[in-house]
Parts: C-alpha cells; sequence; structure tokens
C-alpha cells in the first residue's frame, strides 16, 4: 500500500516537471519563430519591394524604348527635312569676261546676246587669260558649309535651237574644275535643268568657283542650285528652286 502511494507521487512529480519545462521559453541565441502577425507583415513588405522592383524595371524598359523610338523617327523625318542646299545667283557673279554680260530685271541673268541682233552690244573690253574659244564667260564663288555630294541645277532660257546650250564649270578650291554641257529643253520659257550626271559633285567644306560660258549665243542662266538630294528624288519648281 504505500510502495502504490510512493508511485502515485513520483507519477505526479514527473508530470509536473515536464509541463513546466514545456512553457520555459528557448535558451538565448536559438531559433524563434515568428509570430503569425509577424510573418505577414514580412511577407507584405517583401511583396511590396518586389512589386517596386518590376514596376522600376518596367519603366526603365519603357523609357528605353521610348528613346529608341523617338530616335527611329528623327532618322525618319531626316528623309523629310530641306535637304542641304546652295544658290548661286547672277546678280552674286565677280567677272565677267568677253561678251558676258549681266541683264534683266527680274529674274537677273548672264548671257551673250546673238549676235544676228546686235554683235557689239553689251561687250565688255575686260581682259581674262583664257583661250579665245572660251573667252565669253562669268565667274563666281561659293561656300560650301557642309561638304558631301550635291546634284547642281541650272535655270536656263533658250533663244532659239541655235542658243540652247551652255557650259558649266565647277571647281572647288585647290581641286580640278569639272565642265558640263547643259542642253536642250524648251526654247523662250524658264526652266531648271541638270548638270551633272547621276554621281553629283563631290564639294569639300570650302570655297568653290563656278564659271557659266558662252557656248551658243542667246542661252542665258540665271541661278544654279545645288541641291543636296538626287536627281530623281527632287526637281526643283520655282524661280528660287
Amino acid at each position: 500500500m504505500r510502495t502504490a502511494l510512493w508511485a502515485v507521487v513520483f507519477s505526479a512529480g514527473v508530470g509536473f516537471v515536464l509541463a513546466v519545462s514545456m512553457r520555459v521559453p528557448p535558451a538565448p541565441g536559438g531559433p524563434v519563430e515568428p509570430a503569425p502577425a509577424e510573418r505577414v507583415e514580412a511577407d507584405a513588405a517583401s511583396a511590396e519591394a518586389e512589386a517596386s522592383a518590376q514596376a522600376e524595371g518596367a519603366a526603365q524598359a519603357e523609357g528605353a524604348a521610348q528613346a529608341e523610338g523617338a530616335a527611329g523617327a528623327a532618322a525618319a523625318w531626316t528623309r523629310f527635312a530641306a535637304p542641304a542646299r546652295i544658290m548661286v545667283r547672277a546678280e552674286d557673279v565677280v567677272e565677267l569676261c568677253g561678251r558676258m554680260v549681266l541683264a534683266g530685271d527680274v529674274p537677273k541673268y548672264v548671257w551673250c546676246e546673238d549676235e544676228d541682233e546686235d554683235e557689239e552690244e553689251g561687250a565688255s573690253e575686260q581682259a581674262c587669260d583664257l583661250a579665245a574659244s572660251a573667252r565669253d564667260l562669268a565667274v563666281f564663288t561659293f561656300d560650301v558649309e557642309e561638304a558631301g555630294t550635291y546634284y547642281p541645277w541650272a535655270r536656263v532660257w533658250w533663244q532659239d535651237s541655235c542658243g540652247n546650250s551652255v557650259v558649266i564649270g565647277i571647281q572647288p578650291e585647290g581641286g580640278a574644275a569639272a565642265e558640263y554641257v547643259v542642253q536642250e529643253g524648251a526654247n523662250r520659257w524658264w526652266l531648271w535643268l541638270p548638270v551633272a550626271g547621276a554621281d553629283g559633285v563631290q564639294l569639300p567644306r570650302g570655297t568653290c568657283r563656278l564659271v557659266v560660258k558662252n557656248r551658243e549665243d542667246g542661252a542665258r542662266v540665271s541661278r544654279v542650285l545645288f541641291a543636296g538630294r538626287r536627281y530623281e528624288a527632287y526637281k526643283p519648281e520655282t524661280p528660287e528652286g
């Protein structure tokens, strides 16, 4: 009977010790399981940070796409922008040689009057260091601010079938001169005609010389336009191009 009593007391003590040990907090430095509320708050903060990073990445990608699109649009727009151009006008002539004269009002032009009408009128006594066959000419200079390929047009007026051509000479400073014959087209009507071939002319940055040489009396030249677009892509239509 006494033995059974001690067994009951011992069991009760062991149970008490186990119950107390389960309530004792873990030793310092051991893992701490967060409370449910803290875990929810941490998960929310992590999700917010991830969403912020995704939004920032999307904004950067959108900005890059917009910049690329703007660059592409700018490149495409250059096809419609005003081309580089240089206009040489008759009234800007710097030298007249032989029988070549500056005449007209609007527009002014350089020409050699038809000898059959008045052989001597408008003759210039200015001496030029040129061969006799090329002594009737007008000299111009113009500045090229942007080096590149240009496609020159001459605005001309022809007297008749025996006065429907002229020679245009182009010489970059320090370079060789190239000469082109401009001819044909309607008579007694101002029109623009191409000067050079499909390859145009290469002009370096600097001062260039342009010479209008008489080839047939009665031919007039009022403008020479150096356009930045190819002949098949652009043709001047007005007196100023």
